[in-house]
């Protein structure tokens, strides 16, 4: 269900049953010459499509967040249009999202990043902190100063794994989360033989493999081996690895 399109019944019923709420995000960036400046919102959105498929539906897919932190690590600004937005602005403006999601009654939120793809990296943590941020005033908020002190909490420690812990109201992933990348036949990369296969494979349009040597960036050549097979490998783990993660 996309979160846009819903009408009201229907995304009460969604809360209600506490289907997984899910905000893909990622920045705008250079990709190289053969893949599109969306591509790290494009891959999770493109991979939350299928697994709404392999969820009967049961899941809200949110609008994609298409701003983030950049940075300006892959190329200057004065070569790319990569857009940068301040790791402080970004936590500010998910905040803002959380809060509202919080009050209206959801609980099973999650944000799917693509980018930095490494755990707990800056991007990651300023949606994170938000997230925490967030958690803590709404409990507060409802319940009073002292809330975690009352009885009703007594079993707070023992319950953390369920979905209803407000520990667990909220969370973030990338991937490959959670998986040991030595053990596997996948990876990740920026723009190389993984990330513009993965693309492939959801939006072969969107990849030019004839111009990956129009640049002579290191990280750029490897996709020059990438083939729709290689990404449909590596989307078959992820969600895999989302039926994990995703309650």
């Amino acid at each position: 269900m996309r979160f846009e399109m819903a009408l009201h019944k229907e995304l009460e019923m969604a809360k209600s049953k506490r289907w997984p709420l899910i905000i893909p995000m990622g920045p705008l960036e250079y990709h190289g010459a053969h893949c599109v400046y969306g591509t790290d919102v494009l891959i999770p959105m493109g991979i939350l499509e299928r697994y709404e498929k392999l969820s009967n539906g049961e899941v809200v897919i949110m609008p994609p967040f298409w701003y983030g932190p950049a940075s300006y690590a892959v190329a200057p600004s004065a070569q790319a249009s990569s857009i940068q937005v301040d790791y402080d602005a970004l936590e500010k403006i998910f905040h803002g999202i959380f809060m509202s999601l919080l009050k209206n009654g959801w609980r099973n939120i999650f944000v799917m990043m693509a980018h930095q793809t490494e755990s707990l990296l800056p991007m990651q943590l300023s949606v994170l902190k938000a997230a925490k941020a967030v958690t803590f005033e709404f409990l507060q908020e409802r319940d009073g100063e002292g809330w975690w002190g009352k009885g009703e909490n007594a079993d707070f420690y023992e319950s953390m794994n369920s979905i209803d812990h407000p520990w667990n109201w909220i969370r973030t992933f990338t991937p490959l989360e959670g998986l040991d990348r030595s053990s596997l036949d996948v990876s990740g990369d920026h723009a190389g033989k993984w990330e513009t296969s993965t693309l492939m494979a959801l939006n072969p349009d969107l990849v030019k493999l004839e111009r990956v040597f129009d640049t002579n960036e290191w990280f750029c050549q490897a996709g020059a081996e990438a083939t729709k097979e290689i990404g449909e490998k590596k989307i078959a783990v992820v969600l895999e690895n989302m039926k994990r993660i995703i309650k």
